[in-house]
């Protein structure tokens, strides 16, 4: 659950920027604690109010005493990133690097380096492809593993549902009918979580 709220229960996403109308909700708490109380605002107070991470009411305040205005994410221009003695990635080069990360979202950075230059004709090294899926796109896509928790499941109601069907399954068990298990592993491949890397538009994971 931690990978969907901070630790003050707000809703969060890793990766993605805080919408325009989520900072404006913010620095208006900011106003009116400020207000209430006719001292500094901290940091874990706002955090704790605006139900954010305290990383971000930090930042947030600081944009909005030194500016007076917050800034609109939509608005942030993409950077074009550069290897260091390579050429710079043009518009088809990005296109064949998300095309390759929508067939294998679990691809390495060599991968992806390998199949530019033998494909493309292209060579630049692993940091700038790194950093073009970290900056590039609205939400940074960095390598994670996706949460196979569902994000209600230990919400109250589910439990109680849980007991209910557990009960019912349980007694429609024949017990002559159940084959013994002990030499068989309960290990397998597909339960566990891979690295992979988002979707850089929604965040979405494979």
């Amino acid at each position: 659950l931690r990978r969907f709220f901070n630790e003050n229960g707000g809703a969060y996403q890793k990766g993605k920027a805080l919408p325009l109308t989520d900072k404006v909700r913010i620095v208006a708490i900011y106003l009116k604690l400020q207000e209430k109380q006719k001292k500094r605002v901290s940091k874990r107070q706002l955090a704790k109010e605006a139900m954010c991470g305290m990383a971000t009411a930090l930042k947030i305040m600081n944009e909005y005493r030194k500016t007076g205005v917050v800034s609109d994410p939509a608005d942030k221009v993409i950077k074009r990133h550069l290897g260091v003695g390579s050429k710079s990635l043009d518009k088809e080069d990005i296109e064949y690097l998300l095309k390759l990360r929508h067939e294998n979202p679990g691809r390495s950075l060599l991968d992806y380096q390998l199949n530019l230059e033998q494909n493309r004709g292209k060579k630049v090294c692993k940091d700038t492809i790194c950093q073009l899926f970290l900056k590039s796109f609205p939400v940074c896509a960095s390598m994670r593993k996706k949460n196979p928790v569902p994000v209600n499941e230990f919400q109250p109601e589910n439990s109680e549902q849980l007991k209910e069907y557990s009960a019912a399954t349980v007694n429609d068990i024949d017990p002559l009918k159940v084959e013994a298990t002990e030499q068989k592993s309960s290990k397998r491949v597909g339960a566990y979580a891979k690295w992979v890397r988002p979707d850089p538009y929604t965040g979405e994971l494979p």
